[in-house]
């Protein structure tokens, strides 16, 4: 601790040391350059014989003149210097005679809004070549495309909103389903509405009969959605008052009915107060 200290105090009083050194050196060189501006003034004084005040205002003059014209000298050399064109670097020689078939083609709508949001880097870019764009009738725009590589979709899942805000929608309007091809490619669509705003039309006998599986519902874009078997499962549908549990288990055994024609079902309803075993069929 005690070096340390030695150590310091010892640049300390260096860098004072240097203070003083530098605040001894402008002193003198402003006494040197008053002493030859005086001399200036006396031999101009001598030579013309002209009174004190005017001799100055003539020295002023001359001074003044002087760093005017070397100021103009200045100024006129480096926009001459300005005005020759600087030599290319190899990088951009090498840019120019690359052929144009290098080009690529953006999709300028995904790449502006994602590049804006951050969901990929401001020197990269969505090709058009990557993206293919479907049309859903009444419902909104499908884009499926592929990110940069070094990015997936959760890139851009993390910004949905101001990706949204970029499109000019909200964030209900837009839906991303992942790939299971790989992590780059999105499934993005754009609703031209936010979703569930109307009710969907119920489902027919042969809609559910050719559904893959046991439909539960719509998704937002009106297909049916469900799982693909309800063999060995069991479910558990839970709410408040009046908030439709009856009536999606009401739904659920109309499909089951329909799929299975006859199946085993244990229905546990607390307006029942007990566990009650039926056997449903067509």
């Amino acid at each position: 601790m005690g070096r340390k200290r030695y150590r310091y105090d010892d640049r300390r009083n260096r860098y004072d040391d240097d203070r003083v050194e530098d605040v001894y050196g402008q002193s003198a060189g402003a006494i040197g350059g008053l002493i030859i501006v005086l001399g200036i003034l006396y031999a101009i004084k001598d030579r013309t014989g002209l009174p004190w005040p005017a001799a100055v205002l003539l020295t002023v003059g001359v001074l003044v003149g002087l760093g005017y014209l070397a100021w103009r000298v200045k100024t006129e050399v480096v926009r001459r210097w300005a005005r020759q064109p600087a030599e290319p670097s190899s990088a951009e020689v090498a840019q120019e005679s690359a052929p144009d078939a290098t080009a690529v083609v953006v999709h300028p709508e995904l790449t502006a809004a994602l590049t804006r949001t951050g969901a990929i880097g401001k020197d990269e870019v969505i090709p058009l070549s990557d993206v293919r764009t479907e049309e859903l009738s009444g419902i909104g725009t499908q884009y499926t495309f592929l990110v940069p590589k070094g990015r997936t979709h959760e890139d851009v899942a993390k910004q949905l909103g101001p990706v949204a805000s970029m499109l000019g929608v909200t964030r209900l309007h837009l839906n991303l389903e992942t790939s299971r091809r790989t992590e780059r490619e999105v499934k993005l669509l754009k609703l031209h509405e936010p979703p569930f705003t109307r009710p969907f039309t119920a489902p027919t006998r042969q809609e559910i009969e050719t559904f893959a599986g046991i439909p539960l519902g719509h998704d937002v874009t009106g297909r049916l959605a469900g799982v693909p078997t309800f063999d060995k499962a069991s479910l558990l549908v839970a709410g408040m008052t009046q908030m439709g549990k009856t009536t999606l288990v009401n739904g659920l055994i109309t499909c089951l009915l329909i799929a299975y024609g006859e199946f085993e079902l244990y229905l546990l309803d607390g307006k029942f107060c007990g566990l009650t075993r039926s056997l449903f069929h067509v």
